[in-house]
């Protein structure tokens, strides 16, 4: 039987569960690398290009941790769709990832490269096509397609405590621990409830994305949403903003944060790369809780 191996990185914290669940529905052996740690950060900086952030980067090195042990990598092409009338779009790094890793991580057995579209005969037409060509007939694909099309909201969190903050930040970095220092970790340990913008169900989001911010990028939009429902909830006392160096859809997003969302709520923005120090980051997360509660 062969296996199809899932890097541990960017998409896989989206849908990575739903990934896996599929690929072995259909009659495939899956290995997923293990959470990211310091060799698998060093080999990712030491193939990558500068100009990557650093979460390609930790993809990049996640791959090359797979690269021997499966007879196939699984790296989809989110390129978005439709919604709400407007054309969205996962953010550059995303659209391009397959090309991006074929051409930096060397020795690599093939890349199973699927588009991801929003609009569900899109995807399960691509899916079904790239099935077929592995060799695994349709009307399985068909049943295992059901795994990727659930919807599964999320239940509005209920928080209580002394101080709460909004945490807004992509996924990948919230809660790959070594790339985010263990912030969520950090933040607990000191006695603060959280709620990330992960947390948030989507159509909660989509009622507080602002029409003049509502922008087209799928991911972003929905921080701002976050974002936004934070300011506007008065049990939360701040919000942390999470960033990586060098991305150019959250600059964007940073310009929201500072300009609007920053005169409403006490704001602080982490910008974090390979270079963040633990110590650093828990110098500015103590500051910053203990302004709160003083104010």
């Amino acid at each position: 039987m062969s296996t199809i191996g899932i890097p541990r990185a960017l998409f896989y914290y989206y849908n990575g569960d739903k990934y896996v669940r599929f690929w072995q529905q259909v009659g495939f052996d899956v290995i997923v690398s293990p959470p990211t740690n310091r060799k698998i950060m060093e080999q990712g900086l030491k193939l990558s290009n500068t100009e990557f952030c650093v979460p390609v980067k930790v993809l990049c090195g996640h791959v090359w941790y797979l690269r021997d042990k499966v007879d196939y990598i699984f790296i989809p092409r989110i390129l978005g769709g439709e919604l709400h009338g407007r054309r969205r779009y996962g953010c550059p790094k995303f659209m391009g990832l397959p090309e991006l890793v074929k051409n930096t991580v060397p020795d690599l057995p093939p890349i199973i490269a699927v588009d991801v579209e929003l609009d569900p005969r899109k995807l399960r037409r691509a899916f079904i096509t790239t099935c077929k060509a592995m060799g695994v007939s349709k009307s399985r694909v068909v049943n295992a397609l059901n795994i990727l099309l659930e919807d599964e909201p999320n239940p509005t969190p209920r928080v209580e405590g002394n101080l709460i903050l909004g945490v807004v930040g992509h996924p990948y970095l919230l809660y790959d621990e070594f790339l985010s220092l263990n912030l969520l970790g950090k933040l607990s340990n000191m006695g603060v409830t959280y709620v990330t913008s992960a947390d948030i169900d989507h159509t909660i989001l989509d009622t507080y994305i602002k029409q003049d911010y509502d922008v087209y990028w799928l991911y972003e939009r929905e921080m701002i949403g976050a974002a936004n429902y934070f300011a506007t909830n008065r049990k939360f006392s701040g919000i942390i903003y999470c960033v990586s160096f060098g991305c150019g859809p959250s600059s964007v997003v940073s310009e929201f944060m500072q300009r609007i969302i920053a005169k409403r709520i006490p704001l602080l923005m982490l910008v974090l790369d390979e270079h963040t120090t633990e110590i650093g980051l828990l110098t500015r997360i103590e500051a910053f809780c203990d302004m709160l509660k003083w104010k």
